[in-house]
C-alpha cells in the first residue's frame, strides 16, 4: 500500500502551518490546517450522491482506490491532523482547520485532483504516481457529487485536552480509588482455609465460571513458595521440617512475619524495584576515554534494599527518589534514593538523558508512556505534548554535581583521611588546570581579536595563507580556539540594537562586492558622518575614518585594535563617563562576549585536546573512587538549578524548534482545574506530592499490581507499567481496588500488603492443573489455582550457592563481578550490570535490560540455559563443592549420598524409586567417566579441599571429566523441582 500522506495534498498558507514544506514528503492533513474554510454542497448533488449507479461506480473504482491508497494514515486507525478519508462527510470537512478535500460536483477546482495529477505544488502520491484510469475515476466520481452509501455520522475526532475529561470519567483506571462492597463468601472458612476479603472478591467470578479455588498446597510447598517470594532463597530442610511440623493455627502468619523480618526480604524486593529503576552500575557507551563506571551506584541499590527491610511507606519512598533532598524528614543517608534519577544510561545527547527520568518516573511509578509525547500528543491517552515538557522541564533543571556528597557522618570520615587526602590532592590538581585553561583562553581571546575576527570573516585553509601574509596576523591556524571562534561568530552576527550601534559597519560593509571594494567602502563611511550616536558609537566611525579600508580583511584590524584598545583600558577612570566608551565597554560585557570567559563555564569552552586532558585526570580520580574504602560512601544525587529556567515545547521533538512555554506542573488528566504549577526550585518535591496524593487514581494501583503480578507470577492489570486508555479493565478489578485502597489507608505499608496477599486462599492454593478448570480458564484470569514459575535468575543463582554451601550473606557493599573466576560468592543483587556489555548470562536467564524501566521480565526456556548447568564453570564449581559436603560424612554410603543430596537440594528425602535411579546412575555412568582432575578434592576421608584451588580447578575442568557424583549433582541442579515454584 502506498499511504497518501507521503506528500502534501492541498496549497495552504505557509505562514499558518510552518511544517508544511513545498514539494515535501508530508501530510494532507497539514496542509489543510492553514486553508481557509470553503465548503458548499447543494441539496441537489446531496440527492444525486446516493442514485444507485453512483453508489455502484464508487463500490467498484473509488472505495478500492482509497482503501488502497489513503487509509493507511487517513482511515479508521490513522487520521493525521483530524483528517479522513473513509466518508464522504469527513472528505468534505477536510482536516483540522475545517477545509474541503475535494469540491463537491466540481473536480477541476479540488486540489484532490491537482495533487494526483501532479500539477501543483505538491504530488501525490510521491513514489508510484496514480494511473491515468485512476485520476479518471476520481475525476468521475467527483463530477457525479462524491455519491457514498448512507452512512452513520462521523464521530468527531477530539482534540487531547477534550479527552482529558472524557477519559477521566470513562477510563476505569482513572476513576478514584475506592474500596469495593466485600461479598459474603459461600464457602465456609476453616483454619486450614480461611477466606480472605481477597478471596471473597475473588470467588464470585470464580463462582460465575462454574469455577473454585483449588485446594491449599501441601506446606513443603507452601514454605518453598514463600521463602522464594520474600527472601529469594530455598528453605533448608530444617526450615521446612520445622513449618511442617508446626500444628499452631497461627503457624503460616509466623511464618510470613519470620521472612518478612529477614534482612534478605529487602534484598529480594530491592530487585524487583531495580528492574523498575533500570539500575546498572555503569553509565553506557564513554567517549573520549571516560571512565563508564558509576562509582557508587551501589549506594542507590543499598537504600532500596533498607527501605524495604524497614517497611519504609511507599509514599516517602517514592518521594525519596524524587526529591531526598528536599524533604525535611528524611536522613542525610536517604540522600542516596536520588540514584533512581541518575542510575539511568547516560546518552551523549542530554535531551536522551532527561527523557529517560521522564519514562522511569511515569512508567515506573504512574502506569502512564508520557514518553509517548515528546514528538506529538499522545496518540491514545490525554497527554499533550505540552504536559511532557512540563514534565521535562523540572528535570532539564536539575543535573549531577561534579562532586558527590559523602553520606557518612564525621566521625566515620575520620577513619578515611588518607584516602581523602589523596582524593583532594587529585581535585586540586584539576582545579589547577581548569585555571590555567581559563586564563590561556582570557588572555588570548583579549589579546587578539583582529586574529578571530579575521577568521569570522571567512574561515577556510586557503584563506588562512593569505592571512598569514598580514602584518596584524599573529596566531598561526593551529592555535586559533574553535570555542573562541565560534563565540567570536554568534557574538558578531547577532543584530540586536545595542550590538548594531557598534557592528552595523561590519554587516554593510562586508555585504558590498570585492572589485572596487576600497572606494565603495568609502563612500559608505563617510555617509555615515551623518548618523547619531544613537545609531552609530562614535568610536567605531571615528576608527574606520582613521584607517581606510584597502580590503574586507582590514576590517577586521580597525575593529581588533578597536576593542583590544578599549578593553585594556575599561579600568581607566573616564572609562565609564564617556557615553561613547561606556556603551561599547558595556557591549563587551555581555554574558556572550568572547572576552568574557566565566571560570564556572570554562568546560564549555574546551577543545578536543582540553576535553581530554581533563577527562583523563578526572579518570584518576574516578578510579580512586571506584577503588575508595569499603562504607565511603557517596548519594548520586541531583541539584536544582539556582534560578531554574523556561522550557518551551519542542516542535515534533526538535530542540531547534521551539513553540509555546511548558510551565513545570503535573500532568492535566491526573490534576484539578486550577492545576498549580511548581514553584519550588525544579518542582521534583511537588511533583513528588502530586504523585503519591491519594486523589491520583493511579499509583497505589500500579504499585499493588506489580506486588500481585511477584507473587503470582502474573499481573492483574496485564501491562503494569501502562494503565493507559489502551489497558483493558482487569478482570478482578475489585480486588486491585480493595488492596490499592486498604494500601493507602493502612500508611502505605509495603510488608502489610504482603501479609494480605499471602494470607489469602488465593496464594496458598496448589499449582496442580485440573481439567474442568483449564477447559474454562486456561490463562487462569480467574486465579483458580496458582501459578507455577520457573526460578528468576537472581534466586537461582543465589539458590545454587546456598545448597553449595557457598552462599555469602553478607549486606550491602560494592558491586562485584559475578561471571569470572574467581567467582563471588555473594548474591546476585550484588553482582555488577554493565549496560553497555551485558554478559551473555543475563541475556540468557531473561534478566531486564538496564536501558529503561521494565514493567515484567521475558519469561523464556532455551537450550543455554541447559547448557550452563552442565558446562558452566561456576555451575560446575558449585556442584563439586555440594558433593564435597555430602562426602564430608565419615564414609557414606551411596544411599546415605543419594539421601543427603535430595535433603540439601530439595528439603526432603528421596522415594525409594528416586533412590533407585540414583543408585542405577552412578553404577551405570562411573566406568563411562574419567576420574577428575582433582581427586583430593571430592576425598571421602578428608572432604576438606581449599575453597580457593576448588574453584581454579572448577574454572579449568571440562566438563567431560567430572567424576560420576558431580555429574549426579548437576542432574539434579537441572530438574525442574529445582528450577520451578510450585
Amino acid at each position: 500500500m502506498i499511504p497518501i500522506t507521503s506528500r502534501p495534498l492541498l496549497r495552504v498558507a505557509v505562514s499558518q502551518n510552518p511544517t508544511v514544506h513545498v514539494r515535501g514528503r508530508f501530510s494532507i492533513a497539514a496542509l489543510l490546517a492553514g486553508c481557509v474554510v470553503a465548503i458548499s454542497a447543494s441539496t441537489a448533488r446531496c440527492a444525486d450522491a446516493n442514485n444507485e449507479d453512483g453508489i455502484r461506480f464508487f463500490e467498484e473504482k473509488v472505495r478500492p482506490l482509497l482503501s488502497a491508497k489513503c487509509y493507511e494514515c487517513h482511515g479508521p486507525e490513522k487520521s493525521e491532523s483530524g483528517l479522513r478519508l473513509d466518508s464522504r462527510a469527513s472528505i468534505l470537512r477536510g482536516g483540522a482547520s475545517d477545509t474541503p478535500a475535494a469540491q463537491d460536483g466540481d473536480p477541476e477546482h479540488s486540489l484532490l485532483i491537482e495533487s494526483v495529477k501532479h500539477e501543483g505544488d505538491y504530488e501525490m502520491p510521491p513514489d508510484e504516481p496514480l494511473s491515468e484510469a485512476e485520476i479518471d475515476h476520481l475525476h468521475q466520481w467527483i463530477k457525479m457529487g462524491m455519491p457514498w452509501p448512507e452512512e452513520a455520522p462521523v464521530k468527531p475526532t477530539l482534540t487531547v485536552e477534550q479527552r482529558v475529561s472524557v477519559h477521566r470519567s470513562e477510563h476505569w483506571s482513572l476513576q478514584p480509588v475506592k474500596s469495593p462492597t466485600i461479598p459474603e463468601s459461600d464457602t465456609t472458612s476453616s483454619v486450614d482455609s480461611p477466606r480472605t476479603k481477597i478471596d471473597r472478591l475473588l470467588e464470585p467470578k470464580l463462582a460465575d465460571a462454574g469455577l473454585s479455588f483449588s485446594p491449599v498446597a501441601d506446606r513443603r510447598t507452601l514454605i518453598r513458595r514463600a521463602t522464594y517470594d520474600l527472601i529469594g532463597l530455598p528453605p533448608t530442610q530444617k526450615q521446612i521440617d520445622a513449618f511442617v511440623n508446626d500444628e499452631r493455627p497461627d503457624a503460616w502468619p509466623r511464618l510470613i512475619d519470620q521472612l518478612l523480618d529477614s534482612p534478605h526480604y529487602g534484598e529480594r524486593w530491592a530487585r524487583h524495584w531495580l528492574d523498575v529503576a533500570r539500575y546498572a552500575d555503569t553509565r553506557g557507551y564513554s567517549p573520549g576515554g571516560r571512565d563508564k563506571r558509576f562509582p557508587f551506584a551501589y549506594t542507590y541499590r543499598d537504600w532500596v534494599i533498607k527501605a524495604f527491610n524497614r517497611d519504609l511507606p511507599y509514599d516517602d519512598f517514592v518521594r525519596c527518589q524524587l526529591a531526598a533532598d528536599m524533604m525535611d524528614s528524611a536522613e542525610p543517608a536517604d540522600l542516596a534514593a536520588l540514584g533512581f534519577l541518575t542510575v539511568g544510561r547516560q546518552y551523549l545527547n542530554r535531551l536522551d538523558v532527561i527523557d529517560d527520568q521522564v519514562d522511569a518516573v511515569t512508567r515506573g511509578i504512574l502506569g502512564l508512556t508520557v514518553s509517548c509525547a515528546r514528538c506529538h500528543d499522545h496518540k491514545f491517552d490525554a497527554i499533550p505534548t505540552q504536559d511532557y515538557y512540563s514534565l521535562f522541564s523540572i528535570f532539564e533543571n536539575c543535573s549531577s554535581p561534579d562532586e558527590l556528597p559523602l553520606i557518612i557522618d564525621e566521625a566515620e570520615k575520620a577513619k578515611f583521611s588518607e584516602f581523602l587526602g589523596k582524593l583532594e590532592a587529585e581535585k586540586q590538581a584539576i582545579e589547577k588546570r581548569l585555571d590555567e585553561i581559563h586564563e590561556q583562553l582570557k588572555t588570548q581571546t583579549q589579546e587578539h581579536p583582529t586574529d578571530y575576527l579575521a577568521r569570522v570573516i571567512e574561515s577556510s585553509a586557503e584563506r588562512e595563507a593569505f592571512l598569514q601574509e598580514q602584518d596584524f596576523i599573529s596566531l598561526k591556524p593551529i592555535e586559533v580556539h574553535p570555542r573562541l571562534l565560534n563565540r567570536w561568530k554568534a557574538f558578531v552576527n547577532r543584530k540586536d540594537a545595542a550590538r548594531m550601534k557598534v557592528f552595523m559597519p561590519w554587516h554593510e560593509l562586508l555585504a558590498l562586492g570585492d572589485d572596487g571594494f576600497a572606494e565603495s567602502a568609502q563612500r559608505k563611511i563617510e555617509g555615515w558622518n551623518e548618523l547619531p550616536a544613537e545609531k552609530l558609537n562614535p568610536l567605531v566611525l571615528d576608527a574606520l575614518l582613521q584607517q581606510p579600508l584597502k580590503n574586507k580583511t582590514e576590517l577586521a584590524r580597525v575593529y581588533g585594535k578597536l576593542i583590544h584598545d578599549q578593553w585594556g583600558a575599561r579600568d581607566e577612570e573616564n572609562a565609564k563617563s564617556d557615553p561613547s566608551r561606556k556603551a561599547l565597554l558595556d557591549l563587551l560585557s555581555l554574558d556572550d562576549s568572547p572576552l568574557v570567559i566565566k571560570r564556572e563555564k570554562i568546560r564549555e569552552m574546551f577543545d578536543q585536546g582540553q576535553r581530554n586532558d581533563v577527562a583523563k585526570r578526572e579518570g584518576k580520580i574516578n578510579e580512586l573512587n571506584s577503588n575508595a574504602p569499603e562504607g565511603l560512601d557517596r548519594a548520586m544525587i541531583v541539584v536544582d538549578r539556582e534560578h531554574p529556567g523556561v522550557t518551551r515545547v519542542m516542535i515534533r521533538g526538535n530542540a531547534g524548534r521551539r513553540g509555546e512555554e511548558a510551565p513545570r506542573r503535573f500532568l492535566k488528566l491526573l490534576s484539578p482545574e486550577d492545576r498549580p504549577v511548581f514553584q519550588n526550585g525544579a518542582g521534583r518535591l511537588e511533583l513528588a506530592d502530586a504523585i503519591v496524593s491519594k486523589d491520583n487514581p493511579l499509583t497505589a494501583r500500579v504499585f499493588v499490581n506489580r506486588v500481585w503480578m511477584h507473587h503470582f507470577n502474573q499481573p492483574l492489570v496485564d501491562t503494569p507499567s501502562d494503565f493507559g486508555i489502551q489497558c483493558p479493565e482487569p478482570v478482578q478489578r475489585d480486588v486491585l481496588d480493595f488492596l490499592a485502597a486498604d494500601f493507602m489507608q493502612n500508611g502505605w505499608s509495603v510488608k502489610r500488603l504482603h501479609r494480605q496477599i499471602m494470607l489469602s486462599h488465593a496464594y496458598r492454593q496448589s499449582s496442580v492443573n485440573r481439567d474442568d478448570c483449564l477447559q474454562v480458564d486456561p490463562e487462569n484470569r480467574l486465579w483458580w489455582r496458582m501459578n507455577r514459575r520457573r526460578l528468576e535468575f537472581e534466586s537461582f543463582r543465589d539458590s545454587l550457592l546456598a545448597v553449595a554451601g557457598n552462599l555469602d550473606a553478607k549486606l550491602f557493599g560494592k558491586s562485584a563481578p559475578i561471571t569470572t573466576a574467581p567467582f563471588s560468592h555473594r548474591r546476585t543483587i550484588y553482582g555488577t550490570i554493565d549496560r553497555q556489555d551485558l554478559p551473555n548470562l543475563f541475556r540468557a536467564f531473561d534478566f531486564a535490560s538496564p536501558d529503561q524501566s521494565v514493567s515484567k521480565r521475558s519469561r523464556t526456556i532455551v537450550p543455554q540455559q541447559s547448557l550452563f548447568m552442565l558446562n558452566s564453570p561456576f555451575a560446575i564449581e558449585q556442584s563439586q563443592q555440594l558433593v564435597a559436603h555430602v562426602n564430608s560424612e565419615s564414609e557414606p554410603t551411596d544411599d546415605q549420598r543419594i539421601a543427603k543430596l535430595y535433603q540439601t537440594i530439595f528439603g526432603r528425602q528421596p522415594t525409594a524409586e528416586e533412590l533407585e535411579i540414583g543408585k542405577q546412575f552412578v553404577t551405570v555412568a562411573e566406568p563411562q567417566l574419567s576420574e577428575p582432575e582433582s581427586p583430593e578434592a571430592q576425598s571421602s576421608e578428608t572432604g576438606k579441599a581449599d575453597e580457593a584451588a576448588q574453584s581454579d580447578a572448577a574454572s579449568q575442568t571440562p566438563a567431560a571429566s567430572l567424576d560420576v557424583w558431580t555429574r549426579y549433582a548437576q542432574m539434579l541442579l537441572m530438574t525442574n523441582e529445582f528450577e520451578f515454584i510450585d
